[in-house]
């Protein structure tokens, strides 16, 4: 006889119905945009297995305080009685003077008072002059005459002026001027054990099952401050204050179905974490008064959702007031929206990478990659003849920053020396310190390029803002090319654009086609095709073929009366010299 095995029943998975708020949210959360690998609509598409009440109570508190600050202060003292001082430290307070804990806000808000000051009743002779009431003039340096030897305009040849410290009265006043601040220590806690993050679940609410505010008696906290606070009394006060939470927690939540001890806990935690008076008061120096104090206790939802989808089982958690959606592990899905944000993305990496390599750049990086130093004369013109090596080092060693700064330039071309950069850049930085324009530029660029020294783009843009600053066409070029790129400096386009502005005006036809190509683009300034045309045409015209390309294909855009317009710019054009 022939027995066959009985089959065994697979299991029957069971679907729990989801309440129509949680639906929506999962709904919601699995079909957004941002989310675009969940499966669209996968609540519909999925199993619900299991749902479970793992709630919370988040507890906020807010501690609003007084923050005051008071800094020594020497003003002018014209012999005038000095009322309202301070002279028994031990008995004073900054709390005591222009208002204080009556001028606090009402709520739980941050704010500051006017700035007043408290007379010390300390008088002295001024520190500056001396108690003189008078100072040598810092125009002529007390001779009474100028560089050319007339009569010093400032102080009139009388080499003295009134002493700016003491007005001329010859004492100062001790004084305490006082800041003033009221702030809020904001704090969230709760008493959740499940898997959803502690700062998700801080970020959301619930519904409030407790909510006080206890005010600290002004009256006592102003006698407490007086000479400093004792820490038993202020000790003695805090637990005060805590014992009068937790007794209205026992009152009023005396019907709380969960862990009351977790409450009393968090509360208890909050009080050690609020800016301790005693520890941080120095008296008439920064000092801390406590005002109002807040403590709210919410019920907030938290439920797990389990489920399955395509036969692997996940998790998600809908929680607080906002029914806000969290998932450990999702599932993956190709979804028409995870397309489309490939897609995106595709064409930003493809948009940056042409604006980091594009047209509009090449030209900034060429001005810093091509650079040399330049000849030493003045403004920005080259000489034909370079002074004899032993003639620039006598000058050179006496000191004479033209000659250190030729000198500097013969090491670094091996011009009637032999080549060594090393004696190039001292040089140059000898000159420069001197504040020499020629050698300024020319140390930035061996700092640019690394030439006799360690590569330092910080450096170099220091030295070409220098003499940038003294009106050096190539400085000014760098200067702007380092802005444009955000080397050895803070990227600013803006300032860029005026630097480039700059050396364009003295002629650099560098800094003319890349004045051009940022008016063209809109990039630190607003896009203005004739203004472009114009630099382009500019620089053209002295022989750059990137400039000469650029005008050609701008023009091919722009209606004739523009480009008679920039054309009618650029012959009007008249460069300038260098500033001195």
């Amino acid at each position: 006889m022939n027995t066959e095995l009985a089959t065994i029943p697979k299991p029957v998975q069971t679907e729990t119905v989801l309440p129509p708020e949680i639906h929506k949210a999962v709904q919601r959360w699995s079909n957004s945009f941002f989310r675009a690998s969940i499966p669209t609509n996968l609540i519909e598409k999925s199993v619900i297995t299991e749902i479970n009440d793992e709630r919370a109570k988040l507890l906020t508190a807010q501690f609003l305080y007084g923050e005051r600050n008071g800094r020594e202060k020497e003003i002018p003292h014209d012999d005038s009685e000095i009322t309202n001082n301070t002279s028994n430290r031990s008995e004073e307070s900054l709390w005591l003077y222009g208002g204080g804990l009556s001028k606090a806000p009402s709520d739980f808000s941050e704010q500051s008072q006017s700035e007043f000051s408290i007379p010390t009743g300390k008088t002295k002779k001024c520190p500056k002059c001396r108690g003189a009431g008078e100072v040598d003039c810092w125009g002529c340096k007390g001779t009474g005459r100028d560089d050319k030897g007339k009569k010093c305009p400032l102080c009139d040849g009388k080499k003295k002026r009134r002493c700016g410290k003491c007005d001329g009265y010859r004492y100062v006043q001790v004084i305490i001027v006082v800041n003033t601040y009221f702030k809020v220590e904001k704090t969230k806690e709760h008493d959740y054990k499940g898997y959803v993050p502690p700062k998700k679940l801080k970020s959301t609410s619930g519904a409030v099952i407790f909510e006080e505010v206890a005010n600290y008696p002004e009256d006592a906290m102003k006698e407490m401050l007086k000479g400093g606070i004792n820490p038993q009394e202020y000790a003695k006060l805090q637990s005060g204050l805590g014992m009068v939470f937790h007794s209205l927690i026992d009152k009023k939540l005396q019907h709380y179905d969960g862990d009351l001890t977790l409450v009393h806990g968090l509360v208890d935690n909050f009080f050690k974490r609020i800016p301790n008076a005693f520890k941080e008061n120095r008296i008439l120096e920064h000092e801390i008064l406590p005002v109002r104090l807040k403590i709210m206790v919410e019920d907030a939802p938290v439920k797990k959702v389990a489920y399955t989808y395509k036969e692997k089982p996940y998790s998600l958690w809908i929680y607080g007031k906002e029914n806000k959606v969290y998932a450990k592990r999702r599932p993956f899905g190709f979804t028409g929206r995870l397309l489309l944000s490939w897609i995106i993305q595709i064409i930003i990496v493809g948009l940056v990478v042409y604006w980091l390599t594009g047209p509009h750049t090449q030209q900034a990086q060429q001005a810093q990659e091509n650079q040399t130093p330049v000849e030493t004369a003045t403004g920005n013109a080259t000489p034909t003849h370079a002074p004899s090596y032993e003639k620039n080092l006598q000058a050179a060693q006496r000191g004479n920053p033209e000659a250190q700064a030729d000198l500097g330039l013969m090491y670094a071309k091996g011009d009637g020396v032999a080549k060594d950069p090393v004696e190039a850049v001292k040089w140059f930085k000898k000159s420069a310190e001197q504040g020499f324009p020629d050698a300024q530029y020319n140390l930035g660029v061996m700092y640019d390029n690394g030439d006799g020294t360690t590569k330092d783009p910080v450096e170099a843009a220091k030295w070409y803002r220098k003499a940038a600053e003294q009106g050096f066409a190539r400085a000014e070029s760098s200067l702007a090319a380092d802005l444009f790129n955000g080397d050895g400096v803070a990227k600013d386009p803006a300032e860029a654009v005026k630097w480039f502005e700059k050396a364009a005006e003295q002629g650099l036809s560098g800094a003319q086609y890349n004045l051009g190509q940022l008016y063209n683009a809109g990039t630190g300034v607003p896009m203005d095709y004739v203004q472009a045309a114009k630099w382009f045409y500019l620089a053209a015209s002295q022989g750059n073929t990137d400039a000469k390309n650029a005008y050609s294909k701008l023009s091919g855009i722009m209606s004739p009366e523009n480009i008679s317009q920039a054309q009618a710019l650029a012959k009007a054009f008249v460069p300038k010299s260098a500033d001195k």
